[in-house]
């Protein structure tokens, strides 16, 4: 996931689309309060809440306390935001209003860095199923 997030901000198209924009000050200025800004807050706190690894997690810890546990869900939770962050104002900055929800379709199809992105992501959910089990 981490190099999917690397590639995101590697390679979207950021310069040109802000800059077609009108700059980074257009940019905010139409697009920082968008209604639709906190649509994707409902998902994100049920992906958040909804993890099953949970519990696989908590009972692979060698001193198995309350505070090694808090440790680890802040941390886990800190990276994913951070990661979050990032794919998701690297991913609108560089397409804009013509983000797609899967940001990675919004790169070509014959390139060969996204479909290594892509092949990645499929990878990480095809190895992600058995962890459920």
């Amino acid at each position: 996931d981490i190099i999917l997030v690397g590639f995101v901000a590697l390679y979207a198209p950021v310069k040109t689309t802000v800059s077609e924009a009108g700059g980074i000050g257009q940019v905010l200025k139409f697009d920082a309060f968008n209604p639709t800004l906190f649509i994707g807050l409902g998902i994100l706190s049920t992906a958040m809440a909804c993890q099953h690894s949970a519990f696989i997690v908590s009972g692979s810890l060698e001193n198995k306390t309350s505070s090694r546990w808090g440790t680890v869900t802040f941390y886990s939770i800190a990276v994913a935001t951070a990661l979050g962050a990032v794919m998701g104002t690297f991913g609108y900055l560089g397409f804009l209003e013509n983000t797609e929800g899967d940001v990675l379709n919004n790169f070509t199809s014959d390139s060969l860095e996204s479909n290594a992105a892509r092949a990645l992501l499929a990878i990480t959910m095809f190895f992600t199923y058995p962890m459920e089990l």
